[in-house]
């Protein structure tokens, strides 16, 4: 039989068998052997590039969607993310929740938690522990704050410290939503921090008064002598607020100072010591008291001289200190005078509400002498008689004067221009700050309603011409429905006043809130957002406390002086009418 041909395909098995019995077995051995291990770790490789590529990518669009959400737009030079997140939240906080977000859908920051917990996991999928803890405890505050009002700072700043450890950079997410367009402070915390004081540390509001009567200028008087720079009588003037200490003799007898009157814009206000002068009135350089009187009214003219109105049994008395010499002394008012404490000085208008109800004016000439009649203005009701405030008050600009005298449930306000005066119009309001535009008035009032930790203040504000007055009232349920985290602790953390027509409102809203204003006219006010001026919170107050006390707004001008209370001194603030805040600055 012939002998078969080998089959091709067995030629490699056959070669191998007898170089497996060769001398060579061994090398083509681990030649084959690598050959195969090579394919296998090639693939192997292939699936791990493959599932560190898609960690990667998961890891920079959780970053990318967390940055967009948390944040908005990137951050400033210098600017921490926890800064901005802060600054946001207090601008969220003053809207209500059911404006913030969409029916069905999870409220900022809230809505940013599944983009923290993407990161942390996909951090941990990649080894970084470090990140993966940070990120997913942020995650789990952020979820649990659907008001804008939890504390992120430490869980920002550790997400954020890990990510840059991380090499990670961020870049505008096309899928996340943006935080709420709301404004940020106007101070950042630093710049805040960096703000003048005015005085020292100690010095408070509560001992700041400020003139019955005004005209442009605007000056208060700090009874305060356990500072430094105390008492002190304090003008807002170029852009600051200047201070001079009180004569020696004057400043001994603080606290119990005031300004009482009005002042010619070109003068220097008394100072009347105890019970409206009752322990004495001194002149603005110090020296000896001109008179020892409780003070009905009292006049500072440019000349230097000083009018002065005062009870004397059933009388009244008009003193008048000249800018020399000796002072005189006159009884006015007999026979149709009613009670004598119905009556008052507005610079050289003498004001008296006679035993028939009338309310007159007469004009006093150079010493005090009557310079005419005394003018019937009008029927007005009485006050009663332990109302401590002055009877007459009054504002005054370039058109003209307007006189404000007590009643009995609201006051009554006449104007003088032209020559002439109009007939009283009851304001349906009682007390409050006078100002004046032209020949018109507003008097702005703040009644409080303390309610647990909250007080909710109405604001009421009435205008009034030659034709009368109309009034108009808001308060904080109205101005912060829902919103009680940001009203007003206390009395002392609000403020208000006229600025143009516009109702300025400031409060302390507290660590959650910051410092707040609103400008609009008080019809507006409850639309009006917002503008936050500063948060009051820093590294040494902590989270949940703020360094604001208290604040104050005085109008100035075309804007209003406002000043606030913190726990480093007292800042200054300008507002305009637009609504432009300026700092001011403090000297002597």
């Amino acid at each position: 039989m012939a002998r078969r041909k080998p089959e091709i395909s067995e030629l490699p098995t056959r070669l191998l068998l007898v170089e497996l019995g060769s001398e060579k077995r061994w090398t083509k051995v681990a030649l084959f052997g690598g050959l195969g291990l090579g394919v296998v770790g090639a693939g192997i490789y292939a699936a791990v590039f493959a599932f560190q590529s898609s960690s990667d990518a998961d890891r920079q669009k959780a970053w990318d969607d967390l940055n967009t959400c948390l944040l908005g737009e990137p951050l400033a030079a210098g600017e921490s993310a926890s800064a901005r997140v802060r600054a946001l939240q207090l601008g969220a906080v003053g809207v209500p929740l059911d404006r913030r977000t969409k029916q069905g859908e999870a409220a900022w920051p809230s809505s940013c938690a599944p983009f923290a917990a993407a990161l942390g996991q996909s951090a941990g999928g990649a080894g970084q522990k470090a990140l993966e803890t940070a990120a997913l405890g942020l995650a789990k505050t952020l979820k649990d704050d659907s008001s804008a009002a939890g504390d992120h700072v430490a869980g920002i700043d550790a997400t954020w410290k890990e990510a840059v450890a991380a090499k990670l950079t961020a870049s505008p997410s096309t899928t996340a939503p943006k935080p709420p367009e709301v404004g940020r402070p106007v101070f950042t915390t630093d710049a805040w921090s960096k703000l003048p004081r005015l005085g020292s540390a100690n010095m408070t509001l509560s001992n700041l008064f400020v003139p019955e009567s005004r005209s442009g200028k605007a000056f208060f008087l700090v009874d305060q002598k356990d500072i430094p720079e105390g008492p002190a009588l304090c003008t807002l003037k170029e852009s600051a607020v200047r201070c001079i200490k009180l004569p020696a003799n004057v400043a001994a007898l603080s606290p119990g100072l005031r300004l009482v009157g009005t002042t010619d814009d070109g003068a220097r206000p008394f100072y009347f010591a105890g019970d409206r002068g009752q322990l004495g009135i001194f002149p603005p350089e110090g020296g000896d008291k001109v008179a020892t009187n409780v003070a009905l009214g009292a006049s500072a003219l440019a000349d230097g001289s000083l009018y002065v109105l005062t009870r004397e049994d059933k009388d009244l008395s008009l003193l008048v200190r000249p800018p020399q010499g000796a002072g005189t002394s006159r009884k006015i008012g007999a026979g149709k005078l009613g009670e004598p404490s119905f009556s008052g000085l507005a610079w050289d208008w003498l004001v008296m509400r006679t035993k028939d109800g009338k309310l007159t004016a007469q004009k006093l000439g150079a010493g005090g002498k009557d310079a005419g009649a005394a003018l019937e203005i009008g029927d007005v009701d009485a006050p009663t008689l332990a109302d401590k405030e002055s009877y007459a008050t009054a504002c005054r600009t370039d058109e003209g004067l307007v006189l404000r005298a007590r009643g009995a449930s609201a006051d009554w306000v006449a104007f003088h221009a032209g020559g002439r005066w109009s007939a009283p119009v009851k304001a349906t309001v009682r007390g409050g700050a006078l100002t004046c535009q032209g020949v018109e008035a507003t008097i702005t009032a703040v009644d409080h309603a303390p309610d647990g930790n909250r007080d909710y203040a109405t604001l009421t504000q009435a205008r009034c011409n030659g034709a009368g007055c109309k009034a108009s009232s808001i308060g904080f349920r109205q101005l912060l429905p829902g919103l009680s985290e940001i009203v007003p602790a206390d009395a002392q953390g609000v403020a208000a006043a006229d600025v143009g027509g516009k109702l300025l409102l400031v409060w302390n809203a507290g660590h959650l809130g910051g410092l707040r204003m609103r400008l609009a006219p008080i019809d507006r006010m409850k639309d009006t957002p917002d503008t936050v001026i500063a948060d009051g919170r820093d590294d040494k107050m902590g989270a949940k406390l703020s360094s604001i006390v208290e604040v104050r707004a005085v109008a100035a001008g075309k804007g209003a002086l406002v000043l606030v209370g913190t726990m480093s001194g007292v800042v200054a603030l300008e507002v305009d009418g637009a609504g432009k805040v300026t700092p001011l600055g403090g000297g002597t």
